[in-house]
């Protein structure tokens, strides 16, 4: 359940100063969209039109990627079903194609972007402002997004706002900025932390509101994992190469998520290209961008450091006979996949992921492998990820974070035979179970919150 709003003057003097300084910045910003490309495609982006009905709703939720989205998901379905209106603010263009695309699948689901360049105190005149778009007395915010709008914003309405997926990683828990970070945690009713660790931090760091532990994704990745078989069979190339998939144990089924073509120094080490030459490991890369210049970026690369493996490449479009003709005489040990939209579905076949990212940039999901039940590496860079503390806490003994490239395989190969791969088939089988039942945690958690006001507003 919501919390009322926790009504101060200052947090009234401090909107009213923040919001005057912002509308005295206007005009710069307009200006700065004359010789910055990216202002004037922030500008056009906070000038489009609203998506959905403009009757007054009793939630608003914030996002800025499509992780954020997918944690408000549950709560979304749940409204949908329950005919509550929602004001739904995007902050960045990168998730905005999968809102408005949300907004025609849920018609009482009102969509528009968050404005930052275009905020004024003066909406009537100039400039955007969101209090006066959204009479939402409710406010849930995801991670970081703390908006000086958005902190404020019990100090205009009835509910003290929550926060999911709250992180402190990576920060001080010392000094003027950790107090700084406390007294934005401190505006939120309800926190769902990440992870146990994230909860102990934030308690470690003195924030007051409630604390509870759980990724909401869970659910929503589930429901993709159980519904896998039948979508993936829609695909023209999913029998042949299921079907060539099956020759394998499921140990020795590795996918690499999410790939870059660096991620082809993998198999910098001898062990590997022979554990693929001999049969006894069959690599999928699933690449990160699927256009047709990075498809033969990853097949160019994947060519040159598994000499001797045959690498094939299947392309979306490509059809059943002549993919299933290629298999039976290529025999592939590496398939190098350019469908989009499947990898989540993916995981459930394989025994062991590789999730790409991790050592130039930050990696990607390590959950959706780890709900399937596959043990998971990751490069390095796992400092913004708290889906990495997620499954460590979850799945200690079947996740490893490779620190240079020739860690995978002897890591990997541990599952190939005897006790590894006894320990890998229970895992498979045992962490959807504990999924499942860490995601009715969650929805019990959810149906504490209203979906409407008094009085039925939002419906």
């Amino acid at each position: 359940m919501t919390s009322k709003a926790e009504k101060r003057p200052s947090f009234l003097i401090l909107d009213l100063l923040q919001g005057l300084l912002r509308t005295l910045l206007y005009p710069l910003f307009w200006g700065l969209t004359w010789v910055w490309p990216w202002a004037r495609e922030r500008w056009r982006l906070e000038s489009t039109w609203p998506l959905g009905p403009s009757t007054p709703a009793w939630w608003a939720l914030e996002v800025s990627s499509e992780g954020e989205l997918e944690q408000f998901m549950p709560f979304l379905s749940r409204a949908h079903r329950n005919g509550a209106r929602v004001d739904l603010f995007y902050a960045s263009a990168s998730v905005r194609s999968k809102v408005e695309k949300l907004a025609h699948e849920m018609p009482q689901l009102s969509v528009r972007c968050l404005p930052l360049l275009r905020y004024s105190i003066f909406p009537a005149l100039f400039g955007r402002n969101i209090l006066a778009e959204s009479q939402a007395q409710a406010l849930a915010l995801c991670r970081y997004d703390f908006y000086p709008e958005l902190l404020f914003w019990q100090a205009h309405r009835q509910e003290a706002p929550i926060l999911l997926s709250a992180s402190h990683k990576g920060r001080s828990g010392r000094g003027p900025k950790a107090a700084l970070w406390r007294w934005a945690y401190d505006r939120f009713s309800l926190l769902v932390a990440a992870g146990a660790k994230e909860a102990d931090t934030l308690r470690q760091l003195g924030v007051k509101g409630r604390i509870e532990v759980g990724d909401f994704r869970i659910g929503r990745i589930l429901e993709r994992q159980e519904m896998a078989a039948g979508s993936l069979e829609r695909l023209a190339c999913w029998g042949p190469y299921h079907d060539y998939l099956r020759s394998f144990p499921i140990e020795g089924r590795w996918v690499l998520g999410s790939a870059y073509p660096e991620e082809a120094q993998l198999l910098a080490g001898p062990e590997f290209v022979k554990a693929l030459t001999c049969g006894k490991v069959h690599l999928l890369v699933a690449p990160h961008k699927l256009d047709s210049d990075s498809l033969a970026r990853v097949h160019e690369s994947f060519v040159k450091h598994a000499s001797g493996v045959p690498v094939m490449t299947i392309a979306r479009g490509d059809d059943g006979p002549k993919i299933r003709h290629q298999l039976a005489t290529q025999r592939p040990g590496i398939i190098i996949l350019g469908v989009p939209a499947v990898l989540c579905e993916l995981y459930t076949y394989f025994g062991v992921a590789y999730v790409g990212g991790g050592h130039r940039r930050s990696i990607h999901s390590v959950l959706e492998p780890n709900v399937a039940g596959a043990a998971v590496a990751c490069g390095p860079r796992t400092h913004r990820s708290t889906e990495i503390d997620l499954i460590q806490e979850s799945s200690p003994h079947f996740v490893k974070v490779v620190e240079q490239w020739d860690q995978f395989f002897p890591w990997a190969q541990s599952f190939l035979q005897g006790d590894g791969a006894q320990r890998l088939l229970l895992h498979k089988g045992q962490r959807p179970r504990q999924a499942r039942e860490q995601a009715g945690e969650l929805v019990a958690l959810l149906n504490e919150w209203p979906m409407h006001g008094p009085g039925g507003q939002g419906c």
